[in-house]
Order: C-alpha cells, then sequence, then structure tokens
C-alpha cells in the first residue's frame, strides 16, 4: 500500500479509503478475500 501511496504522491490513509470503498461496493466483506484475485475473476 505504502508503494502505491508514493507512486500516486498520495497518503496511505487516501490509498486505504479507496480500496476499502472498492471492496464495500463488490460485497467483500471477508477480510481474507483478496482484492485482486476477485478483480481478476472478474474478466
Amino acid at each position: 500500500m505504502k508503494e502505491i501511496a508514493e507512486l500516486m504522491n498520495l497518503p496511505a490513509g487516501t490509498i486505504l479509503t479507496h480500496r476499502h470503498n472498492v471492496r464495500k461496493k463488490l460485497k467483500l466483506r471477508n477480510k481474507k478475500a483478496n482484492l485482486r484475485t476477485h478483480l481478476r475473476s472478474l474478466e
């Protein structure tokens, strides 16, 4: 997460917030569910 924040010149908290919002919209409530794996399965 820190690397993404640095690349985008954003605070790490902003990245966490966006990640949380994406997970919420995709209804990924389980913390163990991998967001990357889920998004790739949609392709």
